[in-house]
């Protein structure tokens, strides 16, 4: 008879059991980049220099990292390598479906402030247009993109100006007050960043709240509660 693969929710629920295992750790330090921060994490924990009970990884870890490690444990999947790992080493086989579900739950679970900084740059996307900084004239401004469709049938985009970008939407994109930066229209993206983290580092629980809002994150969502969300990642 044919093994059946299980569901997620079907697997043990390791959030439940309190996080990850020494040996799930030890699965996500080999599976990961070495330029990987969820890696550095890893080690970090297997070498004693961090303690990761109480999902302390979300002290250190975003979104993005958990992102990386689902697509990281993708050849566990299909192929050679699920075939010989089911088949040869189903311990080992348990440990990489439960740090799957793990992992993709925890990149919805753990948004931090720098998930959100790596969003923005030159180019923000925003739901109605895009902001693009002017590096020739030195100001934001909005973009929209439109479809023209072709008499084949096929969709064009271009790309229209609309013109200079109020200073309060780029404030609330980047999560800073009137006071905070009085000309916003002029100011380039590597100073809206610097006037952020400065924020950031002195006020953080006003930030998170503000990211909150940004995000129309609501007492419902399982976010809100969270008390890492929003707050910029410390270094291991």
């Amino acid at each position: 008879m044919t093994e059946r693969e299980l569901h997620n929710s079907e697997r043990i629920n390791i959030h439940e059991q309190g996080g990850l295992t020494t040996q799930h750790w030890e699965i996500l330090s080999r599976v990961t980049t070495k330029k990987s921060k969820a890696r550095e994490f890893a080690k970090a924990v297997l070498n004693g220099c961090i303690d990761p009970s109480n999902f302390r990884h979300r002290e250190y870890l975003g979104s993005r990292h958990w992102i990386e490690v689902v697509k990281s444990l993708k050849p566990f999947k299909k192929g050679v390598n699920h075939f010989l790992v089911r088949k040869l080493n189903p311990a080992k086989y348990q440990l990489v479906q439960e740090l799957e579900v793990f992992a993709d739950k925890e990149r919805s679970l753990s948004y931090t402030l720098d998930d959100y900084i790596a969003r923005l740059g030159l180019n923000i996307n925003v739901i109605w247009g895009t902001l693009k900084w002017s590096k020739m004239d030195k100001i934001w401004e909005t973009y929209f993109q439109f479809a023209k469709i072709t008499k084949s049938g096929k969709a064009r985009y271009r790309w229209y100006r609309e013109g200079p970008t109020p200073p309060d939407v780029i404030l609330n994109s980047w999560l800073l007050s009137e006071n905070e930066c009085l000309d916003p229209k002029h100011t380039a993206p590597d100073i809206l960043l610097e006037k952020l983290l400065l924020v950031a580092a002195q006020n953080p629980r006003e930030v998170q709240i503000r990211l909150k809002n940004r995000l129309h994150l609501s007492t419902i969502s399982p976010l809100f509660g969270f008390q890492t969300v929003g707050l910029l990642e410390k270094e291991i």
